[in-house]
């Protein structure tokens, strides 16, 4: 058995992904691997281009993720939780390389799988009005990304069900700020619990980015 869970959380600007992490980090004690956070503190607005992380941005953003998983693993902790990767088919690339491959920096020790926060426009664009109301750099940043991250998490989903050994470590819950939600996701990866709701892969709509649960076939 693999001594550490690493949870990749995926999901648009205002989907909830911090709330989540906080959470797992208090009740479960996640570590927190926060690339976008750092990437965020070092460098101004206009480096980013309107987007979670343009192209001359992904190689670093990889050196920081695995730096942090390292980093949790070097901590003994069981739950390693990395926000907002992977953003770019580059970002996917490098996690099926050190992740799912014989040879891989964390194949041996860690089981990753990929939680991605479906979230209502809306609610999306009220969450982010009452985030970024102080904070001009923010709210200029988080009006950018609000469609172009849908958009850039097309190709990462598509990169994501195509692959044979990660396809079914993709999973989803609704973004409603539910603790209970991600308490039930984080038991079904501890136990392996085939009879929980979480337990089945999701198939994406990769046009629209909406999921259905994909329907067990018999023969």
């Amino acid at each position: 058995m693999k001594s550490h869970d690493v949870i990749f959380v995926i999901g648009p600007t205002g989907s909830g992904k911090t709330f989540i992490i906080n959470h797992a980090v208090k009740k479960h004690d996640a570590y927190p691997v926060l690339v976008g956070k750092i990437l965020r503190e070092k460098y101004k607005t206009q480096e980013f281009q309107g987007k979670g992380c343009p192209e001359h941005l992904v190689e670093e953003a990889c050196n920081l993720m695995i730096a942090g998983v390292q980093d949790g693993i070097n901590k003994d902790k069981g739950l390693i939780i990395v926000d907002g990767m992977p953003r770019h088919p580059r970002q996917c690339d490098m996690i099926f390389r050190e992740f799912f491959s014989n040879d891989g920096l964390f194949t041996k020790n860690c089981e990753p799988n990929f939680l991605y926060l479906n979230c209502d426009n809306n609610i999306r664009s009220t969450r982010l009005t009452e985030r970024d109301s102080k904070n001009v750099n923010d709210k200029e940043l988080s009006d950018a990304r609000f469609l172009k991250d849908i958009e850039d998490l097309k190709s990462v989903i598509f990169d994501l069900t195509i692959n044979k050994k990660v396809a079914h470590k993709i999973h989803i819950v609704e973004a409603k700020n539910n603790e209970k939600e991600f308490d039930d996701y984080y038991k079904m990866i501890l136990f392996n619990d085939s009879h929980n709701d979480f337990s089945t892969p999701i198939v994406p709509d990769i046009k629209k980015l909406t999921f259905h649960e994909r329907q067990t076939q018999t023969v």
